[in-house]
């Protein structure tokens, strides 16, 4: 999407009435770090706006000295960090075939001493890949080096894109805590309240939401101020119309875009 492009959404979503923003996001489908005008977009975020920026990102770019500049710009990066095995790594991530797993890890060192905000770490736990001891100390000693501010672990609570993916069993929550004794987010499915009003419709706004991450329908239910009942409804209706895909996981429905 061009630049001038994101500008004129930003544009009409503050134009509207909204809820209060303290902090701009800044994702992609795909990773944020490969829009080449990124660091465009901050300065004029902060400029329009007097906003502060998070920024959402693989980190796999970060070895390269021009993406860091623009990244630099923002006041919150949250890197995903999940191990520091190479074997491991292509497992979990499925990095393309050009990246090297040393050369991503020296990014995220090179970033962490360069940059001037924050930093939070977000790592996700697989169970049988990388939450075994050895994993875990050798990623701890790499955290004790980057030195991040906050450290998020995130479960595979949503339905995957491998049927083999799988979150931790019982007494993990206490192993891990052994190597990283900070770590946050602990059973956290990472979902909070989203708003509905911003959108034309009530199934645009599901569209929407579902096409970034499946969501749960008792969040969408939540979220609007219905019954999960007649959330359930509604979305079976878009199902039958193909706008949505219902899935039954860990004994929730989720919603997932098509």
């Amino acid at each position: 999407m061009p630049l001038e492009e994101v500008k004129e959404d930003l544009e009409l979503f503050f134009s509207k009435p909204h809820p209060e923003t303290d902090i701009l996001t800044l994702i992609g489908d795909g990773e944020p770090l490969l829009f080449s005008p990124l660091g465009e977009l901050v300065d004029f975020i902060k400029e329009r706006y007097s906003l502060p920026t998070a920024l959402i990102t693989n980190g796999s770019l970060l070895a390269l000295e021009e993406r860091r500049r623009a990244s630099k710009r923002v006041d919150l990066l949250l890197p995903t960090l999940d191990t520091v095995v190479e074997e491991t790594w292509r497992k979990i991530n499925r990095p393309w075939e050009g990246l090297s797993l040393e050369a991503y890890l020296e990014g995220l060192l090179l970033h962490r001493r360069e940059m001037e905000g924050r930093m939070w770490a977000e790592v996700m736990v697989v169970a049988g890949v990388n939450d075994n001891d050895r994993e875990l100390e050798l990623l701890a000693a790499y955290l004790d080096r980057l030195r991040p501010d906050r450290i998020f672990l995130n479960l595979p609570v949503r339905p995957p894109a491998e049927s083999w993916v799988k979150s931790p069993g019982e007494g993990f929550a206490e192993r891990i805590r052994r190597w990283i004794p900070g770590i946050e987010g602990l059973g956290d499915e990472g979902e909070g309240k989203m708003d509905p009003s911003l959108y034309d419709t009530w199934q645009g706004w599901v569209r929407a939401v579902a096409l970034s991450h499946p969501v749960t329908v008792d969040l969408l239910a939540a979220s609007s101020r219905i019954s999960p009942e007649e959330a359930l409804e509604r979305v079976k209706e878009m199902e039958r119309r193909g706008e949505v895909l219902l899935i039954l996981h860990a004994g929730k429905t989720f919603v997932r875009g098509v």
